[in-house]
C-alpha cells in the first residue's frame, strides 16, 4: 500500500530532507505517513495555490533556470490520475531530488497504467532504477532513483502523459503564466504553462524573452498592480471569492445582486482538463438508477438514496475515477441548492457533461448562464423518464459531452481567451478526407454528405479507381462539391491498381493534418468529422474511429443497431470512418497494397507497431450493406445473425440528422431509377 511504501522510502532517505506533496483533498493526504516530518522534511499540499521554491531567491532574469537546494526524496500523492496532472503546475517548484516516489490512489476502470516514458533531452540519463506497482487495494505507485538529483516536474509530465493516452497534448495557445490560489486548475497537464512567482509580474525570463505569452491570475481580493509592460495579464476571479459563505445567502440567486445575468461570463470558469475528463468508460446499457447531486450538508454530492457515490471538492474538480463510479447510473439530477459556489457548481455540472453523465435539471438559475447557451437549453430537454430509453439517453450524453468539451475544455477555453488579448487564433487541425470510389453514381451521395461536415476545415482527396473523370456524373459531383466552397483534388487510378496502394497515393496527396477516411456509400452526420476530432484530443489515441453500430441493409430495406462497445481503446474501428494523424501514415504504418481486407491489416500493423486506437460513439454512421459491391462482404446474413434490433425501413439515430433527399428508399419504389454499374460491369441496387 502507498504508506508502507511512502515509510520505506523515508527511511532510506535518512536525515537528508523530504518534501511530501499531496493533491486531490483527504484522499491523497491521509496515504502520508501520519508521524511529524523529520528536521528538514516539508509537508505541502498542491491543492493550494503553488509554493514557493524553498530556499535561496532566485537571481533575476533567471526564470526556470533557477533551482532550490535538493533533498534527499520528493514524494507526491494524487488522489486520481486528473490529479496527478494539475500537479504538474505546482511540482515545477520542487526541490530536485535523486529519489522520486509517485502515487496515485486510484485508477479508473479503463485507466492506462502510469508507466512514464523518459524525456527528450537525455534528462534521465542517471537513472538507476525505476519501480512501478500496482497494490493489493488498487492503487499505484512509481518509484525512481537516480545517481544525482533530477527535476521532479519530469517525472511528474512523464507520468502523467501515460495516463492522458500517450500522446504528447496540444499545449494552451498562447502560452500561459499562471499565478493564484487556483493556477493549477487553469491549465492542467499543459507541459508549457508555467508558474509566475509574484502575482504582480513580472513574468520570467529565459533566454531574454518572457517564457509566457499571457498571464492569468486568479485572485480572491483585489489582485496587486500588474508590473510586467511586455506581457499581458488577465485577471479571474477565484473560486473562494464567489463562494455561498463569502456572498452570504443559500445560492437560489434571490439576494445575489452582484452576479446578475452576464456578471460571470462562460471564460471565467477554470476549465475541465479533456484528457482526464471525458466520455472513456461510458455504459450504453447502465442499470436503473437516477443519481441526485444534492446538498451534503453545505455542498454538493452525487447520492443515489442514503448512498453517497461522490463528494465535489469546493473547487467543483470532477476526475476521472469519480466518473468511473458514476457510469452505471442511468442519469444525474441537478438541484440547485446549497453548495461551495456559483464557479465551482458550474465547473462541476460542466465536468459531468464533459464524462458523458446523462445530466438534466429544471431550469438553470441566472448565476449559472455562465454553462453556455447550448448546456443550459440541454440541461432541461429531458427528463428521467425520458433516459429510460437507452437510445434517448445516450443521444443526449452525446450532444452534453460535444456542448461541454467545446464551451468548457482547456483548448477551447485558451484559444478564446488569446482571442479576447489579442492574440492571433492557431487554427484547427486541417482534415483531409480520403475518398476512394469504383461507383460514379454513387460520388454525388458522398460529396454531399463531406460538403455538410461542420466545425471543422476540410478538404477532399478523390480517388477514382478505374472510373474515369470525364464521366458527367463525375464532373457534375466534383463541380458541386466546389461550390460549395471546399477544396477537392481528383486522382484517377487504374482499375487494376490494389485498393490500398491507391489509398496511401491519395494520403500522400493530403495536406490535411489529420486524414479521415470515408466511404462512397455509407451516411454520416454533418458532426462525424468534428466528434472525431474531438475524440481525437480527449482520448490521445493514434487513431479515432467509429463502430459498425448501425447498418442498413438495402435488399431488405431493414435498419439494424448492434450492440457495441464505445468510448474506449479497442483493436479495430469501422473502415469508414478510420481518422489519423497524418504521422500515423508517414511514420508508423501505411495500407499495404491489398484488393481486399486493406482496413482490418492496417487497424492490426497500427497496434502492433505500439499505436492506441479509440472508438468513440456509432450513432452519426451508418453503413450500408448489399449483396454484391463491396471490397469486403459477407453477405446480409452476417449481420442478421449477429443480433440487437431490427426494424423494417430507416430507423438511425436522430444524431444521423441526415438530409431528407438522402434517405434510402424501398427497393421495390427505386428499383426502376436507381441501377448502376460497378467496375466489372454488373448492375446492382442501390437505394
Amino acid at each position: 500500500m502507498i504508506p508502507d511504501t511512502v515509510r520505506a522510502a523515508l527511511e532510506l532517505s535518512g536525515h537528508q530532507g523530504a518534501v511530501l506533496c499531496h493533491i486531490g483533498g483527504d484522499t491523497a493526504r491521509d496515504l502520508l505517513p501520519a508521524r511529524p516530518p523529520g528536521k528538514g522534511d516539508r509537508v505541502l499540499d498542491l491543492d493550494d495555490a503553488v509554493p514557493e521554491a524553498p530556499g535561496d531567491p532566485a537571481p533575476p532574469g533567471t526564470g526556470t533556470d533557477a533551482r532550490p537546494t535538493p533533498v534527499g526524496l520528493a514524494v507526491l500523492i494524487a488522489a486520481t490520475p486528473a490529479d496527478l496532472r494539475r500537479a504538474v503546475l505546482p511540482s515545477e517548484a520542487l526541490p530536485a531530488s535523486a529519489h522520486l516516489l509517485l502515487g496515485i490512489r486510484a485508477l479508473p476502470r479503463n485507466g492506462t497504467p502510469p508507466l512514464p516514458s523518459a524525456p527528450g533531452l537525455n534528462q534521465w540519463a542517471d537513472l538507476h532504477t525505476l519501480h512501478a506497482q500496482r497494490h493489493a487495494d488498487d492503487a499505484w505507485t512509481c518509484e525512481f532513483r537516480f545517481l544525482e538529483p533530477v527535476a521532479v516536474r519530469e517525472a511528474v509530465l512523464a507520468v502523467a502523459r501515460a495516463v492522458g493516452g500517450g500522446r504528447r497534448q496540444r499545449p494552451a495557445s498562447p502560452l500561459a503564466g499562471l499565478s493564484g490560489p487556483d493556477a493549477s486548475l487553469w491549465c492542467p497537464g499543459d507541459p508549457t504553462a508555467v508558474a509566475v512567482p509574484d502575482p504582480g509580474g513580472p513574468v520570467p525570463l529565459l533566454r531574454a524573452a518572457p517564457v509566457a505569452d499571457i498571464a492569468l491570475r486568479s485572485h480572491n481580493g483585489r489582485p496587486p498592480h500588474w508590473t510586467d509592460d511586455t506581457v499581458a495579464c488577465t485577471d479571474r476571479p477565484g473560486l473562494a471569492t464567489l463562494s455561498w459563505a463569502r456572498l452570504g445567502h443559500g445560492g437560489d440567486g434571490t439576494r445575489l445582486r452582484d452576479l446578475h445575468p452576464g456578471a460571470l461570463d462562460v471564460d471565467d470558469v477554470p476549465p475541465i482538463d479533456e484528457r482526464a475528463v471525458n466520455p472513456t468508460g461510458f455504459r450504453s446499457t447502465p442499470g436503473p438508477h437516477i443519481g441526485g447531486l444534492v446538498p451534503r450538508p453545505d455542498r454538493w454530492a452525487v447520492v443515489v438514496g442514503r448512498t453517497v457515490l461522490l463528494r465535489v471538492p469546493d473547487s467543483g474538480t470532477v476526475t476521472d475515477v469519480d466518473l468511473d463510479r458514476l457510469r452505471h447510473l442511468r442519469g444525474v439530477r441537478v438541484e440547485w441548492h446549497r453548495h461551495s459556489g456559483p464557479l465551482a457548481a458550474v465547473r462541476a455540472v460542466a465536468g459531468l457533461a464533459a464524462g458523458g453523465v446523462p445530466v438534466f435539471s429544471d431550469p438553470v438559475p441566472r448565476w449559472g448562464r455562465c454553462l453556455g447557451d447550448d448546456l443550459c437549453s440541454l440541461l432541461t430537454s429531458v427528463t428521467a423518464d425520458d433516459l429510460a430509453d437507452p437510445l434517448t439517453r445516450e443521444e443526449h450524453s452525446v450532444r452534453l459531452r460535444r456542448a461541454a468539451l467545446r464551451t468548457h475544455g482547456s483548448l477551447a477555453r485558451w484559444r478564446r481567451i488569446g482571442a479576447g488579448a489579442g492574440f492571433p487564433v492557431p487554427p484547427e487541425p486541417s482534415v483531409s478526407v480520403v475518398l476512394c470510389t469504383r461507383r460514379p453514381g454513387l460520388l454525388d451521395f458522398a460529396l454531399r454528405q463531406i460538403a455538410l461536415q461542420r466545425g471543422v476545415d476540410l478538404e477532399v482527396v478523390l480517388g477514382l479507381h478505374g472510373v474515369e473523370p470525364d464521366l458527367p456524373e463525375v464532373r457534375a459531383a466534383v463541380a458541386a462539391f466546389r461550390a460549395s466552397g471546399r477544396e477537392i483534388t481528383v486522382h484517377a487510378a487504374d482499375g487494376g491498381t490494389r485498393f490500398g496502394t491507391v489509398l496511401n497515393r491519395l494520403a500522400a496527396k493530403a495536406g490535411g493534418s489529420v486524414i479521415a477516411k470515408m466511404d462512397d456509400d455509407d451516411w454520416y452526420s454533418p458532426d462525424h468529422l468534428s466528434d472525431l476530432l474531438l475524440a481525437r484530443d480527449y482520448s490521445g489515441a493514434d487513431v479515432v474511429g467509429c463502430p459498425d453500430e448501425y447498418v442498413y441493409v438495402v435488399d431488405l430495406h431493414q435498419t439494424i443497431r448492434r450492440p457495441a462497445e464505445v468510448e474506449r481503446t479497442v483493436p479495430a474501428v469501422s473502415g469508414g470512418t478510420i481518422t489519423m494523424d497524418r504521422a500515423v501514415l508517414e511514420d508508423m504504418v501505411a495500407f499495404r497494397p491489398l484488393a481486399v481486407s486493406e482496413d482490418n491489416q492496417f487497424l492490426h500493423n497500427v497496434v502492433r507497431s505500439g499505436g492506441r486506437i479509440y472508438i468513440t460513439h456509432g450513432l452519426g454512421y451508418v453503413t450500408r450493406r448489399c449483396r454484391s459491391g463491396h471490397t469486403w462482404d459477407d453477405g446480409t446474413a452476417f449481420y442478421l445473425r449477429r443480433g440487437g434490433q431490427q426494424w423494417y425501413g430507416w430507423r438511425p439515430s436522430a444524431l444521423l440528422d441526415c438530409d431528407p433527399s438522402l434517405v434510402p428508399q424501398p427497393p421495390h419504389t427505386t428499383r426502376a431509377t436507381h441501377m448502376e454499374r460497378d467496375s466489372d460491369g454488373r448492375r446492382q441496387g442501390i437505394a
